[in-house]
């Protein structure tokens, strides 16, 4: 396994146990390292780039805006799924799923309710 193979699977182990976590500046220290295994695969070339094509990919503003929107669609399904919410309608449950929607943006879907919606019309729960 290369490196960056390696580093990969680190971040995800990261995020996954950071999901599990209770304990909010735990996860929040794990997610943080996460980011930091992530970056630093990032830097490293692809096993079939050379390190001029990398340079090249890498300073593309179009790739940078991508993965900026994934590392805050990450971070916001790693935040908000298991969380309960109320819904403007009166609708009430725990987020099971996170949906990037080109129309409409970020969505959730319910445990228990058939259907997702914007999270604009959510309201998180207190506990």
């Amino acid at each position: 396994m290369d490196e960056r193979c390696h580093l990969l699977e680190q971040a995800d182990r990261c995020r996954r146990i950071a999901e599990d976590i209770d304990e909010p500046s735990m996860a929040a220290a794990l997610r943080g390292l996460a980011e930091e295994y992530a970056r630093k695969a990032e830097a490293l070339p692809q096993p079939d780039q050379t390190p001029e094509a990398t340079e090249a990919s890498a300073s593309d503003p179009a790739q940078e805006r991508a993965l900026a929107i994934l590392r805050e669609f990450e971070d916001a399904r790693v935040k908000l799924v298991g969380r309960g919410v109320i819904l403007t309608d009166g609708k009430a449950g725990t987020i099971d799923r996170v949906f990037l929607d080109e129309l409409h943006g970020l969505r959730i879907s319910l445990e228990g309710h058939e259907g997702n919606w914007p999270i604009s019309t959510v309201k998180l729960s207190e506990v």
